[in-house]
Formats: structure tokens, sequence, C-alpha cells
């Protein structure tokens, strides 16, 4: 991966923000799943697009997130 968005740790992030992350090198599209989870472990609901010519993928949850609150993003390791 040579790029995700947001910073790994990052604070004070906007609720409405997508989650996304550049492959550093092509990779199969079926092959890619990034989630999102709040502190309770419980899965965001939301879409995941994948675009291949520019590597990246991106989690768009359905809404804003909760103010002030922890999220975890998970990405599958990808395969080419």
């Amino acid at each position: 991966m040579s790029q995700r968005t947001p910073a790994p740790s990052a604070i004070a992030v906007s609720v409405g923000t997508n989650v996304t992350a550049t492959f550093n090198e092509p990779v199969d599209p079926a092959t890619v799943n990034l989630e999102l989870r709040d502190s309770y472990f419980a899965l965001v609901p939301g879409t995941m697009t994948f675009d291949a010519p520019s590597r990246t993928v991106t989690f768009d949850p359905d809404s804003d997130l909760a103010f002030g609150s922890e999220y975890t993003a998970s990405l599958d390791p990808a395969s080419d």
C-alpha cells in the first residue's frame, strides 16, 4: 500500500470522511476488501468501490460517522 486516508491513529477527522487506500502495484479487483468497524467491532454499513486505473479502494459509509468515536479500517491482502 502506498497511501491511505485517514492516516493511522488520526484524530479530529471529519465525520463525513471516506476511507481510502492506494495500492503500489496492480491488484485483482475481486480480491480487494476494505471494512470499517466501530469501537464495538460492529461493521459500519457503506459502499466499497475500487478504481483500477488509480489502484485506489474507497469505503463510503452510508451515513456520517459518530463524532468523537473511534473506528478501525481493515484491508484484506489483495492479489494480482
